[in-house]
């Protein structure tokens, strides 16, 4: 799986910034606000990478059950140091499920990835993993309205140099030895998925 990790990182223009990335975690810790409060703005995780803390997601949270704080070090500012405004994350959906949650498929489907209809069709209703990344405040924070007490600059802006990851794995059963990684297809640019 590490080869198949490699070919697709190396191959995609787009991860090259993560030459720059760093994660910063020595434990987990629960976090129990929803996914448009204070820990996933660009202070929250910030505060995270500092105190070396990665997220473990209550049991309510949905499609995820971890995030962990990445930070972007520029060597373009003056005093090469990380701030709130470098700062991205890692979300990582854990499916416990029996069979291959269409993890058989070469690449999960753009409605498993950012929640939205392609072609009018309806989603899918047997697909387990589904990580709906458009329905999260922290993620697409443009376009869904957050607490009121929480200024729309306070979230994490993602782009070419400062992209997030997101992982959704499968622990269910499998016989497959090969095509155990799948990347993203087809889905918006530099939203950043894996």
């Amino acid at each position: 799986m590490y080869n198949q990790l490699r070919t697709h990182f190396g191959e995609v223009g787009k991860w090259k910034s993560l030459d720059n990335a760093y994660v910063n975690f020595t434990h987990f810790a629960p976090i129990r606000s929803g996914p448009d409060g204070f820990a996933f703005t660009k202070d929250g995780f910030f505060a995270g990478w500092q105190r070396h803390v990665a997220y473990f997601l209550d049991k309510d949270f949905h499609s995820f059950n971890l995030a962990i704080p990445m930070a972007f070090r520029f060597h373009n500012t003056c005093d090469d140091t990380i701030d709130p405004d470098c700062v991205s994350y890692i979300v990582i959906s854990i499916k416990n499920h029996e069979g291959t949650e269409l993890i058989s498929e070469r690449f999960l489907p753009r409605e498993c990835v950012e929640g939205v209809l392609s072609d009018g069709k309806p989603f899918q209703k047997d697909v387990n993993v589904a990580l709906n990344l458009n329905k999260f405040k922290f993620i697409n924070p443009d376009g869904i309205p957050g607490p009121v007490d929480i200024s729309d600059d306070a979230w994490v802006q993602t782009g070419p140099e400062k992209p997030f990851i997101a992982f959704a794995m499968s622990l269910g059963d499998t016989e497959r030895q090969a095509d155990l990684f799948i990347g993203e297809e087809s889905v918006t640019p530099f939203i950043g998925i894996v």
